[in-house]
């Protein structure tokens, strides 16, 4: 098994499971926060600086089609309470998040998923295309 298959299937059991990989005394501030707001689901995933997974959560979309936020207020909403449940789970706040739009996005939809982001209470990191977000995982 691959080790970016290997990184998928860990990450996918801590959504499942609703589980944690506990982290060293010295890693708090250093994890990574990813945003997707998928049409099927939305997930939040957490990274250490090695980007192995440490905790995810997902919640069943009603409010994306097609890469468009069609319902702002239920994004954040679900964003927020997703960011709430690893925050305690973790045992300490996520701070700043960075999200993905698909291909053929139009700038002012990328920029509507950003602002869902920020109103959920994270910092924006920065927003990339999925292909570029996926790209290092398979070098």
């Amino acid at each position: 098994m691959s080790s970016i298959d290997s990184k998928l299937k860990a990450f996918g059991e801590l959504v499942r499971q609703g589980t944690i990989v506990p982290q060293p005394e010295w890693a708090p501030g250093r994890l990574k926060v990813g945003v997707d707001l998928g049409t099927a689901n939305l997930v939040l995933s957490v990274v250490d600086a090695e980007n192995n997974p440490v905790a995810g959560t997902s919640w069943r979309s009603t409010v994306v089609r097609d890469g468009i936020v069609v319902d702002y207020i239920g994004a954040v909403h679900a964003v927020r309470r997703m960011k709430e449940e690893l925050e305690e789970r973790l045992g300490q706040p996520l701070s700043r998040a960075a999200t993905a739009i698909p291909p053929g996005v139009h700038p002012s939809n990328a920029k509507a998923i950003g602002h869902v982001v920020e109103s959920a209470d994270f910092e924006l990191a920065e927003i990339v295309d999925e292909p570029t977000a996926a790209a290092p995982a398979w070098r």
